[in-house]
């Protein structure tokens, strides 16, 4: 595996991407196109040997913006509820990493999960956001209780803040830990419920698994 790692690449999506390689979660082509063209990408791929791997899309921030289905749409990820903080005009707002996605479905192979590859999107994006000449980035940090990250599409808040990002707002997602019962019954049943239980021996409550941290980085 240390030698897959060392094979990946990374670089931002370009308008000549858009019809080779996984799309699902950004929405049309066309709306793809066009944040390209206004931003000048919509995600840093990730690559190995050719074959896309893993992506961590993102747009440009929007205060206020409400998701129509809750964490069933991608504007979940730009979706702060009541807790939007005031950013600068020109933020980047993180959406979801897809690592070990190798088409367009939400299958992932297990083979890239904890290789990094998730953590060097973070940091391609970032220096990507600095080069573009924007001002801010704008994410959401969830619990890291596993797999609530992995079954989420996100990155817990303490990455986040090993990159010099501060959280600026938190709230307890209520459709999150409502779904709490299903990612456990789904996945990672054993591991979770025992972090579960870890959790309530030290007077922690469930709804710390629900939690959400807005988190921003300034650049400039």
């Amino acid at each position: 595996m240390n030698q897959q790692k060392s094979a990946i690449r990374y670089r931002p999506l370009a308008a000549t991407d858009v019809d080779t390689v996984p799309l699902l979660h950004q929405g049309t082509p066309e709306e793809v196109r066009a944040r390209i063209a206004a931003i000048g990408s919509s995600a840093i791929l990730a690559f190995e040997e050719g074959d896309h791997v893993g992506q961590l899309q993102f747009r440009s921030y929007e205060p206020g913006v409400v998701s129509p289905n809750g964490l069933y749409d991608p504007l979940y990820w730009m979706d702060f509820e009541d807790q939007a903080p005031t950013m600068p005009d020109r933020s980047l707002s993180l959406f979801c990493y897809h690592v070990g996605q190798l088409d367009n479905t939400d299958r992932r192979d297990p083979r890239y999960m904890g290789q990094g590859i998730g953590t060097r999107l973070l940091d391609e994006t970032i220096a990507w956001a600095e080069k573009a000449g924007f001002l801010a980035i704008i994410a959401k940090g969830l619990s890291s209780l596993w797999p609530i990250p992995q079954v989420m599409g996100g990155m817990p808040t303490e990455l986040y803040l090993r990159r010099q990002f501060k959280i600026v707002a938190s709230y307890y997602d209520q459709q999150l830990l409502n779904w709490i019962p299903g990612i456990i019954n789904k996945t990672g049943q054993d591991e979770m419920q025992r972090n579960l239980n870890i959790k309530r021996n030290t007077g922690a409550n469930d709804k710390d698994a629900a939690r959400i941290d807005i988190c921003v980085r300034t650049l400039r």
